[in-house]
C-alpha cells in the first residue's frame, strides 16, 4: 500500500497580525489520502461499497476528517460527482455543519462518539446507536454510521456492535475510526475491510502551509516538526504556545538524555500520577520522545537532511557522541515498549525509570 494522505481544513487560520489587524485565510484543501479517495471514488461510482470499513493511523493526520467527507458523499444522491458531494441534490442540501465544532448533522448519518481516555459504560447508548441502524434511509439510498474511537468502546458494548457489524442492514455503511488497530480484538478486524492511514509527506504539508502564505522558513519548520500530520501542523498554527511548549518538550528531553540516573527519576516522580499528567498525555509524551530519539539515530546515520528537531541540531549533533547508532536503535525500542506497557495500565513510575535504566 502505498504511503496514504489526507486532511481537510475548514476553520479559519490565523496566520499574522499587520498593524494590528489580524490576517485570515480560509482554507478547505485536502492534503493527502490520495490512494484512499480514488479508491472510494471508483467504488461509489460502481456501487461496490463494503458494509463496513476500519480507518486507523497516527493522530492528526486526518482520519476523522476523511470519514466525514467521505460520509456526505455517501449520502450524496449523485453516483458520479467524483470525490466530493454534488452539493445539489436533496440529500447534500439537507446536510448542516456546526460552524463552530465543525460537527455534521444529516438525517441518514449516525455517530457514536467515545470518550478519549475512558471506556463507555451505558450500554444503552450503543443500543440505541444501533437501533438508529435498523431504520430505511429517509432520503438517499444510505444509512451511514460512524464510530469514533472505536477502542474506547467496553468490551460489553463491543460485543453488541460485532454482530451488527456481521450483518448490518442492506441500507447501512459502517466507518470505524481507531488510532491503534492493535487495539482492537481480531473478531472487529475480520469483519471489516481496513484501510490504513500514513503520515503525510513532508513537501506535501509544506506545500499545502506554503500555499497557505506562511513565510518559507515557516513553513519548512512546521512541515519537518509536524512529522507527518498535517493537523499538528494547523493546530499550531492557531496556537503559537502550544507550538513553543512542544519545541520545549524536545529540548528539556535532550538535556534529560544527558543527565545522571539521579535527575531522571526525579523526573518520572513528576509524572508518577495520573493527577500530574494523564495516561494520554503521558503517552503522547512518549511519542515526542521517540521523535526525538528518531532523530538522533538518523543524524547517527549520517541523515541529518531527515529530522524532524531542526532547531536543535546541535543538541542532537552532541548526543551521537554518546553511543552508535545500535545504541539508539535500542532506545527507540526500549520507548516502543513503555508505550505497550502504559497502553496496558502499567504502573508508570516502574515503566518510565525502567527505560532510563536502559539508556
Amino acid at each position: 500500500m502505498k504511503r496514504g494522505k489526507f486532511l481537510r481544513n475548514s476553520c479559519l487560520l490565523r496566520l499574522g497580525q499587520e498593524q494590528g489587524i489580524v490576517i485570515l485565510m480560509e482554507t478547505s484543501k485536502f492534503v493527502g489520502q490520495n490512494n484512499w479517495q480514488k479508491f472510494f471514488v471508483d467504488a461509489i461510482n460502481k456501487s461496490r461499497l463494503n458494509h463496513a470499513y476500519l480507518f486507523s493511523g497516527p493522530a492528526h493526520i486526518g482520519k476523522k476528517t476523511f470519514v466525514y467527507d467521505l460520509a456526505q458523499r455517501m449520502l450524496c444522491s449523485d453516483k458520479m460527482a467524483g470525490s466530493k458531494k454534488c452539493g445539489k441534490c436533496s440529500s447534500c442540501l439537507s446536510i448542516r455543519i456546526n460552524s463552530e465544532t465543525s460537527k455534521i448533522y444529516h438525517i441518514d448519518l449516525v455517530v457514536l462518539e467515545q470518550p478519549l481516555d475512558e471506556s463507555i459504560t451505558d450500554i444503552d447508548k450503543v443500543r440505541h446507536f444501533i437501533e438508529e441502524l435498523s431504520k430505511t434511509p429517509a432520503i438517499g439510498k444510505y444509512r451511514v454510521a460512524i464510530v469514533n474511537n472505536l477502542d474506547k468502546l467496553s468490551q460489553q458494548s463491543l460485543n453488541l456492535l460485532l454482530k451488527t457489524l456481521e450483518e448490518p442492514p442492506s441500507s447501512v455503511i459502517i466507518l470505524l475510526v481507531v488510532e491503534l488497530v492493535q487495539n482492537l480484538p481480531m473478531t472487529v478486524i475480520s469483519r471489516v475491510q481496513h484501510c490504513q492511514m500514513s503520515p503525510v509527506s513532508r513537501n506535501e504539508v509544506f506545500k499545502f502551509l506554503n500555499d497557505l502564505g506562511l513565510d518559507h522558513s515557516t513553513s519548512e519548520e512546521l512541515a519537518a516538526i509536524s512529522a507527518g500530520r498535517p493537523g499538528l501542523a494547523i493546530r499550531w498554527l492557531k496556537n503559537k504556545n502550544e507550538f513553543k511548549v512542544y519545541k520545549k518538550t524536545a529540548e528539556d528531553f535532550l538535556k534529560l538524555l544527558r543527565k545522571e540516573h539521579f535527575d531522571q527519576f526525579a523526573f518520572t516522580e513528576s509524572i508518577a500520577k495520573e493527577t500530574q499528567l494523564s495516561r494520554l498525555e503521558l503517552l503522547a509524551l512518549l511519542q515526542h520522545w521517540l521523535l526525538v530519539v528518531r532523530d538522533i539515530l538518523l543524524v547517527s546515520a549520517n541523515e541529518p537532511g531527515l529530522i524532524v528537531h531542526r532547531t536543535y541540531i546541535s543538541q542532537i549533533e552532541q548526543m551521537t557522541d554518546k553511543g552508535g547508532t545500535q545504541k539508539w536503535i535500542n532506545i527507540i525500542r526500549a520507548l516502543e515498549l513503555a508505550q505497550q506497557r502504559i497502553r496496558r495500565y502499567g504502573n508508570r513510575r516502574l515503566v518510565i525509570n525502567s527505560f532510563f535504566i536502559k539508556i
